[in-house]
């Protein structure tokens, strides 16, 4: 839930996905027989995987997200065991599709070169490809999610108002202020939003290294209203709180450093986000979706960075410049709100 409102989730959700091999992970809740109603005390959650052709090649209870490991070969689940307690299981191309990885942990996902990061008690630990346990440190901080980067020396936390850094060679974990925004294992960085100064509205952005200083923040009148962050891409779109008396919104793409490489117009009811891979943005309006490579820097709050770009596709299209554009704007009925005109 923590993910789905707040920041992103890419991999670890509920949503119906393929994986290395075309293989449908499907998620679902079915209700049990002959139960009264459908409340949530009558639903079962499962977890099939499917072919292509929608056949059932396995059917399980699965009472935790699925978690696709980055390379698409192979998922966590978990299914009730005795005591109460969750069995985590892995179901991969070339061992199967139930085996047992460990019971009685808290929390699992994959790290980012596919070893596990999961919670025991106290305890937060990764465990090898060949479920050998290689790292541990105490972590008595409650949070809501944990990620690990490829040298597993270091794991961030995601906890409800508030973001965490565990070293596990120190054995120590880190608080730092502010809900989890992002995160870059290679630099040593995690940005995170925390509420305006007195009297601002809205959140600002801070860049944090690891051992907890503050190197850089982001404001943005008035306000930064949510945030979508792309751990591939290492970007993250910001977009305001719509001031008053106006029926736009400012959407920021900023880097890794909390630079601003592009800035656009979006309306209220506008959405936006990265493609999977980092390398786009994107927003829709209406019938219309605007695609942008994450590498084109354009500042739409600036009229001649605008005019700069639109002769550009004059001298691409030559005389077909304005029909092209009147056309365009027909087809999608789009009004000549400065975005819409300036991503034509």
């Amino acid at each position: 839930n923590y993910l789905s409102a707040n920041v992103f989730s890419f991999w670890d959700s509920f949503k119906v996905r393929f994986d290395k091999s075309g293989k449908l992970i499907i998620p679902y809740f079915t209700y049990r027989n002959k139960a009264q109603g459908v409340g949530s005390k009558n639903k079962i959650p499962k977890l099939d995987i499917r072919s292509i052709h929608n056949k059932v090649l396995y059917s399980t209870i699965s009472e935790y997200t699925v978690s696709l490991s980055k390379q698409g070969d192979k998922a966590i689940y978990a299914y009730p065991g005795k005591q109460g307690q969750l069995v985590f299981a892995e179901y991969s191309d070339y061992r199967g599709y139930n085996n047992v990885l460990f019971s009685g942990a808290e929390f699992a996902d994959y790290t980012e070169n596919d070893y596990v990061v999961y919670r025991d008690n106290y305890m937060l630990r990764i465990a090898d490809q060949r479920g050998n346990v290689i790292r541990t440190a105490r972590v008595d901080k409650l949070f809501t999610y944990a990620y690990a980067g490829n040298d597993n020396n270091y794991a961030v936390l995601a906890c409800q108002d508030s973001s965490g850094v565990v070293s596990f060679s120190r054995n120590t974990v880190k608080t730092f202020n502010g809900r989890l925004v992002g995160y870059n294992f290679d630099a040593r960085r995690l940005v995170t939003m925390i509420p305006e100064d007195e009297g601002k509205s809205g959140n600002k952005l801070v860049l944090w290294d690891f051992k907890g200083d503050s190197l850089k923040s982001f404001s943005a009148v008035p306000g930064i209203e949510s945030v979508t962050f792309n751990v591939m891409g290492n970007s993250i779109l910001a977009k305001c709180i719509k001031g008053e008396n106006v029926n736009y919104q400012f959407l920021y793409v900023l880097d890794g450093n909390l630079d601003v490489t592009a800035t656009l117009f979006l309306t209220p009811n506008d959405t936006y986000g990265f493609s999977g891979n980092g390398r786009y943005y994107y927003y829709v309006r209406d019938n219309s979706a605007c695609v942008f490579k994450n590498t084109y820097s354009i500042n739409a709050t600036n009229i001649n960075t605008i005019y700069d770009w639109l002769n550009i596709q004059r001298n691409i299209s030559g005389d077909n410049y304005r029909k092209n554009v009147d056309s365009l704007l027909g087809k999608y009925r789009i009004s000549r709100f400065r975005t819409e005109r300036f991503k034509f």
